[in-house]
């Protein structure tokens, strides 16, 4: 018997939503129109909390940040854009690297006017809405506009939108959000199935008061989303953390 020799499964959001409904205990042809309100509105807040589970291979961006004027000291990441996964600053074609800083670490530095070789820079995710990216604040300012900053942006999830649309996830991912939306949903029209939904997404023993780390299909979407490069130990200014 052949094989279909395709790799196409992408189903859209409507085809989601109607699996979701089914995992609950509901047959889609029963659905009202607030019912499908309800579940994009869910949908949306399960790629809101997605951010809250670390970065995912498809939100890294590549992009070349051009330095505009001597004297700059920011700039805004894409929409979309939150944090920086990574950055170099390149300058006659050679690449030095960059490290984030915090907050208080940016406010302390006695001169942010200061002109030089930019080597740290401090995100304002604060300034994040969505449609506008994050700030990003650098030091030392810009001492000409040939350098550039090459780096790997962290953005969200883009929106589910329309229900023919297929989602901003590697297939990977599919599943996840299958249970992910299925235990939304189960909060609202099955709560004698929340239990089990909650288990199938996030393990039987996720608690999300204590920080733990997800099992289920999120917990394995996760685990296989990950660099696959050799393991290399660096010290790395962290800024939450400190050094690690």
């Amino acid at each position: 018997m052949a094989s279909s020799g395709t790799f196409v499964f992408n189903p859209r959001l409507a085809d989601h939503i109607d699996e979701a409904f089914e995992r609950c205990g509901i047959d889609p042809a029963d659905l009202k129109a607030r019912h499908i309100r309800s579940a994009l509105r869910s949908a949306n807040l399960v790629f809101t909390d997605w951010q809250n589970f670390g970065y995912k291979q498809h939100t890294l961006v590549k992009l070349t940040q051009v330095l505009t004027s001597v004297g700059q000291q920011s700039f805004v990441l894409p929409a979309g854009g939150i944090d920086i996964f990574h950055a170099t600053l390149k300058r006659s074609g050679r690449e030095s690297e960059m490290y984030p800083i915090a907050r208080s670490d940016y406010n302390a530095l006695h001169d942010k006017a200061l002109t030089g070789r930019p080597d740290r820079y401090f995100v304002d995710r604060g300034s994040f809405t969505g449609a506008v990216g994050s700030t990003v604040f650098l030091w030392q300012a810009a001492e000409n506009t040939t350098d550039t900053i090459e780096m790997w942006y962290i953005r969200i999830q883009e929106d589910g939108g329309d229900m023919s649309n297929t989602l901003d996830i590697t297939p990977n991912y599919q599943e996840a959000f299958a249970c992910g939306l299925a235990y939304h949903l189960s909060r609202k029209y099955a709560p004698e199935r929340q239990k089990v939904r909650k288990q199938d997404y996030l393990g039987e023993n996720y608690d999300e008061y204590r920080n733990s780390i997800p099992g289920g299909a999120m917990g394995r979407a996760i685990a296989e989303d990950r660099d696959t490069g050799d393991a290399v130990l660096r010290v790395r200014y962290d800024r939450y953390r400190g050094r690690r």
